[in-house]
C-alpha cells in the first residue's frame, strides 16, 4: 500500500511538475513576444516633439524627420558653425561634434580645429546672416540646401559679406534621434558641391 501510495505521489509531482514546465514555456514564449512587440512600436513609433519656443510640431518617424524639422535642424548647425569668433568657436564645435555620428566625427573635427586654432589666430568673427532664399529640402534623403549671407569680421572690421549656399545632410537613428552627416559648402556660381565637409 505505502509503494502505491509512492508511486501516485511521485506522479501527481510529476505531472504537477509537467504542467509548471508547460505554464513557464508559454510565460517565456509570451514575454519574448511582448519584448519584440515593444522593439517594433519603438523603432517604428511617431515621435511628436514641440520645443518651447516653437509652435508647431516635429513629427519624426523611424529614419525621416518631416520637412520643417529637418529645416530648422539645418539652420541650427549652420547657425552654430557660422557665427563663430575666437570666444565661442570651442565651444560651437564641441556642440556639434556631440550631434555628429560618430564615424564621421575624427574627420569633422580635424576641419572644426583648424578653423577654430586660425579664427583665434587672426582674431576673425564670422556671422552667418541666415537663408537669404527658401530652403531645398529633400526629405527621404534628410538633405537641406540653405542660401544666405556670411560676413567676416577681422578684428571687428567687415572684410567681407558673400553669399553662401551650403548642403546640410542629417542621418536619423531609428528610434528618432537626429545626427549630422555632413555639412559642405556648394559652390553659389555653378551648383556644384564643394566638398568642404566643414
Amino acid at each position: 500500500m505505502l509503494v502505491q501510495e509512492g508511486k501516485a505521489t511521485i506522479s501527481e509531482a510529476r505531472n504537477e511538475t509537467s504542467f509548471l514546465k508547460k505554464v513557464l514555456l508559454i510565460s517565456m514564449v509570451l514575454n519574448i513576444g511582448l519584448l519584440a512587440l515593444i522593439a517594433v512600436i519603438v523603432i517604428r513609433e511617431r515621435t511628436i516633439i514641440t520645443p518651447p519656443i516653437v509652435t508647431g510640431k516635429y513629427i519624426v518617424s523611424g529614419a525621416v524627420g518631416n520637412e520643417q524639422y529637418i529645416v530648422d535642424m539645418a539652420e541650427y548647425v549652420i547657425t552654430t558653425l557660422r557665427t563663430i569668433n575666437k570666444d565661442n568657436v570651442d565651444n560651437n564645435n564641441l556642440i556639434i561634434l556631440r550631434m555628429t555620428r560618430p564615424e564621421s566625427v575624427p574627420k569633422l573635427r580635424s576641419v572644426l580645429d583648424a578653423q577654430a586654432k586660425r579664427i583665434k589666430e587672426e582674431d576673425i568673427t564670422t556671422v552667418w546672416s541666415g537663408s537669404t532664399m527658401p530652403p531645398k529640402v529633400i526629405v527621404d534623403q534628410n538633405t537641406v540646401y540653405l542660401t544666405g549671407v556670411l560676413k567676416t569680421y577681422f578684428s571687428n572690421k567687415l572684410v567681407s559679406e558673400q553669399p553662401k549656399k551650403y548642403k546640410i545632410s542629417f542621418k536619423m537613428s531609428g528610434i528618432g534621434k537626429i545626427y549630422v552627416k555632413s555639412v559642405e559648402e556648394i559652390d553659389i556660381n555653378n551648383g556644384s558641391d564643394g566638398g568642404a565637409g566643414n
